[in-house]
């Protein structure tokens, strides 16, 4: 075993994590400090502007938690490619379409 190659991968990628991360930090504090030149708006369009991220991110959390307590599995399933797995509700229920396949129209 290659232990001191090993270390020295394991040492590189969180070098470059470390790296990518304060390179995004910055760029998002460039953003959100120079927004006035962006959108050429006052400051309450650009507090809303900036504001829609975490907003964003809160209510997906609050979301997720709540998928996650009322339905497991479905939270599980979420993000699957597996496109032959059972579906909880019956296909036939899945769209509200007035148009249903296989019925003439």
């Amino acid at each position: 075993m290659n232990s001191p190659g090993v270390v020295g991968i394991v040492v590189l990628q969180a070098m470059a994590a470390a790296a990518a991360l304060a390179m995004l930090s910055y760029a998002t504090w460039l953003i959100v400090a120079k927004m006035d030149l962006l959108t050429a708006a006052g400051p309450a369009v650009n507090t809303a502007l900036v504001a829609v991220t975490p907003v964003s991110l809160a209510v997906g959390l609050v979301l997720g938690a709540r998928l996650a307590r009322r339905d497991p599995d479905l939270f599980a399933r979420l993000g699957t490619t597996d496109v032959d797995a059972e579906l909880s509700v019956p296909p036939d229920e899945v769209s509200n379409s007035p148009i249903q396949p296989g019925k003439a129209t």
